[in-house]
């Protein structure tokens, strides 16, 4: 089976994919979709949906895993 992780972002969204078998974990590929914050925002969502839709289109995984985004203060 193969999984997707994807840790959002709207400057960098982190992502990798995994082949699980037999209680195996095999790492097949793994990277970040940068953006730029110079260009307007709806470029940027473009930008990651289009990244997002080649990745998926060549490892076809089964699965998802998304990080919560959240925001907090640092304190």
């Amino acid at each position: 089976m193969k999984i997707i992780g994807i840790d959002p972002g709207y400057a960098i969204v982190g992502w990798g994919v995994i082949k699980y078998s037999s209680s195996d974990f095999l790492v097949l590929d793994y990277g970040a979709i940068n953006t730029s914050p110079n260009i307007k925002f709806s470029k940027r969502l473009d930008i990651i949906y289009k990244e997002l839709y080649n990745i998926l289109a060549v490892y076809e995984p089964e699965c998802m895993s998304i990080e919560k985004l959240f925001f907090s203060a640092n304190k």
